[in-house]
């Protein structure tokens, strides 16, 4: 997908809301304690021109587990095949989050970006700049790397970390008690966004994100619906203030 089409942002209103402690794998610093609700959407990737192995810092991430690892491997190997001649151009980064065919036994991370030129290219459709800027639905919404996908590498990595730690059920379990399983789907959730906002924070702070783009730049870790959820956790993925404009936009809402 790539143009200008509008979503309109959710209210906080009575939207389920689940809480998950957030660690940064690399520095062990302790975060404060972040709510999150179950994601949904659809979308797919490629990836890198370097080798995993030379674009991944093991030591550094040596406290993630296998299925972070794996995903922080890829995700920056994805960033190093990103065209140079479009680098200078790029101000954020996507971290879009999703249940694939809207199973929360099945979340899954669509990495992508977007440009200045888009921006200024989709701003006339939007409300304004600002959420010409930041509304997802304004986006590029290119697919440089999918993680968890099921039946992939990583898929498979990551169902075998949540059935370890006890958070999977079958179709027969949610037949037989759908409440149950929808707490697991929420706990599921809410493991697969700190996951992902620690591995926004292992690229930040490996260097990862200022080697490949020259800058700090954002990343944004978001669904299809902006609430006061979503600014938190990407306050929670990047160095302090480098996502406050997003922030301040939802905020605006």
């Amino acid at each position: 997908m790539n143009g200008c089409f509008a979503a309109k942002p959710a209210n906080d209103g009575n939207r389920g809301q689940k809480e998950a402690d957030i660690q940064v794998d690399v520095t062990m610093r302790d975060f404060s304690r972040l709510l999150i609700r179950y994601a949904h959407g659809p979308l797919a990737a490629r990836s890198g021109r370097r080798d995993i192995e030379s674009v991944c810092p093991h030591e550094e991430t040596k406290p993630m587990n296998d299925f972070e690892q794996f995903s922080y491997c890829h995700i920056s190997a994805a960033l190093a095949n990103i065209d140079t001649s479009t680098i200078p151009d790029i101000y954020a980064l996507s971290f879009f989050i999703y249940d694939n065919d809207d199973d929360p036994r099945y979340p899954v991370l669509q990495l992508g970006y977007n440009t200045l030129t888009h921006l200024t290219e989709c701003t006339p459709s939007a409300s304004d700049a600002a959420e010409a800027k930041w509304n997802f639905a304004f986006w590029l919404q290119n697919e440089l790397k999918y993680i968890g996908e099921p039946d992939t590498e990583g898929g498979q990595l990551l169902e075998e970390l949540l059935k370890a730690r006890g958070l999977w059920y079958t179709d027969e379990d949610e037949e037989a008690d759908f409440d149950r399983c929808m707490r697991i789907g929420g706990d599921i959730n809410a493991y697969f966004v700190d996951a992902c906002v620690r591995i926004a924070r292992a690229l930040h702070e490996n260097g990862v994100i200022e080697q490949d783009f020259s800058r700090p730049i954002p990343i944004v870790v978001h669904e299809l619906e902006y609430y006061d959820e979503i600014a938190v956790q990407t306050r929670l993925a990047n160095p302090p203030d480098l996502a406050k404009e997003f922030e301040d936009w939802i905020a605006s809402m």
